[in-house]
């Protein structure tokens, strides 16, 4: 009796059991569209503006709307359609970092080596 139950033991311990928890799913591209950095830029730097005291009664920007439309437009134009089709994530994340660690300055957030679309679009 005490062989079998050994036997039996031996054997339940060598077995393996799988367990699957959940799974994850990883994609090669790190790219966003144009339109997407354009508004992620708009939004740090009018951000930015807001903190400086650039937005408001007799400021650059009359109100966070009107920074937002004149921002939105210069991206635009910076960020050329022709030449950039997508922005690399981390490049755009590197470049949204400049713009909050820029000094505050009267004529507003000035452009920047890290957000230039030669650095930031594929």
């Amino acid at each position: 009796m005490k062989i079998i139950a050994a036997a039996v033991l031996a054997s339940a311990c060598g077995t393996t059991s799988e367990y699957t928890i959940g799974t994850t799913t990883v994609t090669g591209s790190t790219n966003l569209t144009r339109e997407t950095a354009v508004d992620r830029m708009t939004t740090e730097r009018c951000n930015r503006e807001l903190a400086c005291g650039n937005v408001g009664p007799n400021q650059p920007f009359a109100d966070v709307a009107s920074c937002r439309a004149d921002v939105h437009e210069d991206m635009n134009r910076f960020l050329k359609a022709d030449t950039c089709k997508a922005v690399d994530y981390y490049d755009l994340a590197v470049c949204s970092i400049a713009i909050r660690n820029t000094r505050c300055s009267a004529t507003g957030v000035p452009r920047l080596a890290e957000c230039e679309g030669a650095k930031i679009c594929r």
